[in-house]
């Protein structure tokens, strides 16, 4: 199966993201089905490993039952090859953060003013990823979430002091222990919980539009653990349901529609024509459901 996906994994790799919102765009104009896509594509680039984990401490330890971020380690995990391989790693994060101090001048968050203007550079650099040190900051300035704070400041406060309603309270209280069970961040009715059901109940409110649906417990849980402020996750969540991703969660989804067509569009267009149909056929099925309202979180 790997074999037969690896000329498919290569072909989506070599797609420049700038273009995928120019075919999104184009998409979104008018019906998606039949649209036309053209993309072009960037020169294939070497494999690099992404910053997916960084670890709490300075060293893992192999008896260690939980990862950096508070997951459960599989069943059969091999920490003595993991513990190789951050043996390097940690190396490669060291200058990656040193690259970012210089970028940003200084670790204060009211002293970003390098993020304000889009550039290769910066994009080269979020894409490698952004440090854990950095990470919040840049997410709240990149995503437009910082502004929206600034423009809107004590909202959140005052949604948390409102009343509210029974129904939507009770769905989330349902939801709340079902977001990473396995995370021990997220058991025992602890402070993790307790922040998700805050910023679940105060967007539900905010936003009627949308309210609460599946898959934002996942999204808001994720943004807890990577930005460690219950207050920060809210108003990323805001900026990525109404600024990035609109339209994934109204009552007719037709972000999320237009973007599952595009993402078909670019498979068709791989050299392996059975398997790209085959898969455009199981990206439609598998994708309208909670994997990608849950965008990924859950992976």
């Amino acid at each position: 199966m790997t074999f037969v996906l690896s000329p498919l994994l290569a072909h989506l790799e070599s797609i420049d993201p700038e273009q995928i919102m120019v075919a999104r765009e184009n998409l979104s104009g008018g019906s998606p089905r039949g649209a036309t896509v053209n993309i072009r594509y960037r020169p294939a680039l070497p494999h690099t490993h992404t910053e997916a984990h960084v670890l709490r401490h300075s060293t893992l330890m192999a008896w260690e039952l939980v990862g950096p971020y508070g997951f459960e380690w599989p069943e059969g995990f091999d920490h003595e090859v993991h513990e190789t391989f951050w043996r390097g790693y940690r190396a490669v994060l060291a200058r990656r953060l040193h690259k970012w101090d210089q970028l940003l001048s200084n670790a204060r968050p009211a002293a970003y003013p390098n993020l304000r203007h889009s550039s290769a550079k910066l994009k080269r650099y979020v894409r490698k990823g952004v440090p854990r040190e950095h990470r919040k900051q840049v997410w709240m300035v990149l995503s437009g979430a910082a502004a929206m704070q600034i423009e809107q400041r004590g909202l959140y406060q005052s949604l948390l002091q409102q009343s509210r309603r029974p129904d939507l309270v009770e769905t989330i209280q349902i939801d709340v222990p079902r977001t990473f069970p396995d995370n021990v961040y997220f058991q025992g009715g602890g402070q993790q919980q307790k922040s998700l059901f805050n910023i679940l109940v105060a967007y539900a409110h905010f936003n009627q539009g949308v309210g609460y649906c599946q898959g934002l417990n996942f999204i808001a849980g994720l943004l807890l653990l990577a930005t460690e402020d219950e207050e920060s996750s809210f108003w990323l969540l805001r900026a990525l349901l109404e600024r990035l991703l609109p339209d994934y969660y109204g009552r007719h989804m037709t972000g999320l529609l237009t973007d599952i067509e595009v993402l078909a569009e670019l498979i068709r267009q791989a050299p392996l024509p059975l398997c790209s149909m085959t898969l455009v056929g199981m990206i439609k099925r598998t994708l309208r459901t909670c994997d990608k309202s849950c965008n990924f979180a859950r992976f």
